[in-house]
């Protein structure tokens, strides 16, 4: 198993156990330009979903279409914690933006 892998790997079962580690710093989880694909981001909303450490994400230039910005969109619907996602340099396109303002919009509604 290639090191980046192993490190992801890692940073998943991290991520469920609600475990900090290097790669989130005062809440802000970094995973630009890692190359992640549909099934790296499946897994990772999938760690998310019960993660309440997390509060940002930059996910920056990582060739995310708008699939993969859905995928992003589903696991803000049961993360309460996480509210703000970088996804700079992506190409989510309109859809996959529709999604995730949508689903970041409910949790600002459902706080006030």
């Amino acid at each position: 198993m290639a090191k980046k892998q192993r490190e992801f790997k890692q940073l998943l079962q991290d991520l469920i156990n609600n475990n900090p580690n290097n790669l989130v710093r005062n809440g802000e989880l970094r995973l630009e330009s890692q190359e992640l694909n549909i099934i790296d981001l499946t897994v990772l909303a999938e760690a998310l979903k019960g993660n309440n450490t997390v509060t940002q994400i930059n996910l920056t230039y990582n060739n995310i279409d708008p699939e993969g910005a859905k995928v992003l969109g589903n696991m803000l619907k049961v993360n309460n914690t996480i509210t703000h996602i970088d996804l700079s340099n992506n190409d989510i396109g309109p859809e996959g933006a529709k999604v995730l303002a949508k689903n970041l919009l409910s949790k600002v509604v459902k706080k006030e």
